[in-house]
């Protein structure tokens, strides 16, 4: 009896052997295929113009009354226009409206823009000091804290009495265009 129990643990052993091996075997088999059939056979074809070359005969009375004219074709000037998603916002993170700032503070203001900024495009910060004309804050290119943008300045350079002040940011191409999106704007409060 102990014969038999060894003598079919043998083929039994074998088969776990065979299952385990032939798995990798076969994949080995698919991979030296692929790698070894002419790509003739699995890329696919470029299409080629081929052109067909018509004579023409020119009689020698045509040949001196017709003269070619060149003519240019108008093209239209394409202008490129970014495409936003229509849930893009730039949101003004702070300060916050209503803040009340020294003359002598330096004022940071920061802002969030989802996407990121792309070839000519940067965001532009700008302030109007009681309703003046708006100044240009600064640009930015990229993020400059995080994947958020800031800009600081010096309140007390600008101003001497309390004033109150308007900031909001643009979104623009740097081509001379106009804004391609503008934040909401805050007010904040410069306290002599």
């Amino acid at each position: 009896m102990n014969l038999e129990t060894e003598g079919t643990a043998k083929p039994h052993r074998w088969q776990q052997v065979l299952y385990i091996l032939a798995p990798f075997f076969l994949l080995l088999v698919c991979l030296g295929f692929i790698n070894f059939v002419p790509d003739r056979l699995t890329a696919v074809p470029t299409p080629t113009l081929q052109s067909k070359t018509q004579e023409t005969t020119v009689s020698p009375a045509t040949a001196t009354n017709t003269l070619p004219t060149a003519t240019i074709p108008s093209t239209p000037t394409v202008i490129p226009t970014a495409t936003l998603p229509p849930d893009a916002v730039i949101e003004l993170l702070g300060p916050p409206a209503g803040s009340s700032f020294r003359r002598s503070d330096t004022i940071s203001f920061y802002a969030d823009w989802p996407l990121p900024l792309t070839g000519a495009q940067q965001l532009a910060a700008y302030i109007r000091i009681d309703g003046q004309s708006p100044i240009l804050l600064g640009t930015l290119e990229e993020p400059n804290v995080g994947q958020r943008y800031r800009w600081q300045m010096n309140i007390g350079e600008m101003v001497e009495t309390a004033v109150t002040l308007e900031w909001w940011v643009q979104l623009q191409a740097d081509t001379g265009l106009p804004p391609l999106l503008s934040s909401t704007s805050r007010q904040v409060t410069v306290l002599p």
